[in-house]
């Protein structure tokens, strides 16, 4: 039986399959460290840009007329605007408030008016 003792501490197979956990387990810790202190910046540019939306205006272009003289493609002006989602967040929480005050207000007052209100289907 000793020749076929599987539970020796030498198996070369355990010892190969716990290595390459521990170097697995390691390089993910370290990714982890990577990512949260060390490229922290690049992941604030990110987020920056995805709280930011940009709208560019592109280049002028001249006037396209075919070959009788007739405008093909004008050239009219663009504009770009820049806003930024955190600072519009409060004012859309309070315009969105009074229209759903002024909805419910409505509702209740059409619902009282009515000589046969809807009933509840619960």
């Amino acid at each position: 039986m000793s020749e076929f003792d599987i539970h020796r501490r030498e198996n070369p197979r355990i010892l190969l399959l716990f290595w390459v956990s521990l170097a697995a387990a390691l390089f993910l810790v370290l990714g982890l460290v990577w990512r949260q202190l060390i490229a922290k910046e690049a992941f604030d540019q990110i987020e920056k840009r995805q709280i930011e939306r940009r709208i560019l205006k592109p280049g002028p272009r001249g006037n396209i007329y075919d070959r009788e003289g007739r405008l093909l493609v004008g050239n009219r002006p663009h504009y770009s605007a820049v806003v930024y989602l955190d600072d519009l967040r409060p004012e859309f929480r309070k315009e969105y408030s009074k229209v759903i005050k002024h909805s419910r207000k409505e509702i209740a007052e059409t619902h009282n008016l009515s000589s046969n209100p809807p009933k509840p289907n619960y």
